[in-house]
């Protein structure tokens, strides 16, 4: 490993993206490191060991080799990341525009819906649930058929457990949570919990979670805030919804 590489990497200019110490996964910071690799010259493209040991020795953050290899062609199949073989057959990478632009989005953790520009907030928003993978937690106390809207836009979610306190046309909702799980796979299920136990608006999955100020189905309609946390932050939520989901009634 060239040291020099990784003395580049630790001088480089790192104005605008993210501190790596907070990112919410591993995935993100092999991207990160790839985003930061391009500022520097002859960096842009770089093999799973050298991203490892930048991670480490220039960053202190542990990510195994073998780990970053999984990652990274995990991440080709999802047009993040290009792969290039050098003339002795390496495999060396390099991130595209679309896992750039996720690595900004990363650094901002706060969305301000504004009612005056709403269309923009909701597609924001929406970016935020496209990104979410694995099985997602959501309590939202008001729901009626236009939650759905959002759920929808999360095509790498496998499993969403919406808990709920009230349901507005309920025959309509019934209806389209049948549509939907014909649709996206039965990976859809609703339960009404006791009246007064919700109050707060959340979603955790599995790099962390959701806060949000107004229920899924009234985004952009008032202002409001979606605040993004790491996965520090969902222990005791994560507690309580288990606990309720339990107890609550099937929809």
């Amino acid at each position: 490993m060239n040291a020099d590489l990784v003395t580049s990497f630790a001088a480089a200019d790192r104005s605008g993206l993210p501190d790596v110490h907070v990112l919410s996964d591993e995935r993100l910071q092999v991207l990160w490191t790839l985003t930061l690799g391009k500022r520097i010259d002859g960096a842009g493209r770089l093999s799973a060991p050298e991203i490892s040991e930048i991670l480490q020795s220039g960053f202190n953050v542990v990510v195994s080799r073998q780990k970053i290899l999984a990652l990274l062609e995990e991440e080709r199949g999802a047009k993040t990341i290009a792969r290039h073989k050098t003339r002795r057959g390496a495999n060396r990478y390099e991130i595209m525009q679309k896992g750039i632009d996720e690595i900004i989005r990363s650094q901002s953790n706060l969305i301000f819906v504004d009612p005056y520009s709403g269309f923009e907030g909701v597609r924001e928003v929406e970016a935020v649930f496209s990104d979410i993978c694995g099985a997602i937690h959501i309590c939202d106390p008001y729901v009626d058929s236009k939650t759905l809207y959002f759920l929808s836009e999360m095509p790498q979610v496998s499993q969403i457990s919406l808990l709920t306190e009230n349901v507005q046309n309920s025959g309509k909702l019934r209806k389209d949570l049948s549509l939907f799980n014909k649709q996206y796979g039965e990976k859809l299920e609703i339960r009404v919990a006791g009246p007064g136990l919700l109050h707060d608006r959340f979603a955790i999955h599995d790099a962390g979670i959701l806060i949000f100020g107004n229920s899924l189905k009234d985004i952009g309609k008032k202002q409001g805030f979606v605040i993004s946390l790491s996965k520090s932050f969902s222990g005791m939520a994560d507690v309580f919804f288990k606990n309720a989901w339990r107890s609550a009634a099937k929809f």
